[in-house]
């Protein structure tokens, strides 16, 4: 077994997030379908492509959705209070950086 077969899925696919494999999807910076060795899991060239698709993600979700809280996004918008992870840490800030700035940040990365 390699260190690289050993790291976490999402990190050896450079895709913090492990978002899903979708063909129609033209994510910046991923490695195109028929080279893409999960199958299952976007891959992309550089872990900051991987990051700012994550960012792209979250944000669109938070916009559609209104999905503004560590909690709605994990329940994906769905009414799960009994069935929501509770291994989330309890030192989470309560508000993240306003959409406004995670937006200019997507917005100024290199393409």
């Amino acid at each position: 077994m390699t260190v690289q077969t050993m790291l976490p899925r999402g990190i050896r696919n450079n895709n913090p997030l492990n978002i899903r494999l979708v063909p129609n999807n033209r994510w910046q910076g991923r490695v195109p379908p028929k080279h893409n060795s999960d199958g299952a899991f976007e891959q992309f060239h550089d872990p900051v492509m991987g990051l700012r698709a994550a960012a792209v993600l979250l944000i669109a979700h938070y916009d559609r959705r209104h999905l503004d809280t560590i909690r709605k996004l994990v329940a994906g918008g769905r009414r799960r209070t009994k069935t929501t992870p509770r291994h989330m840490p309890g030192r989470l800030p309560r508000r993240a950086a306003s959409a406004s700035t995670s937006r200019s940040i997507c917005t100024t990365m290199p393409a």
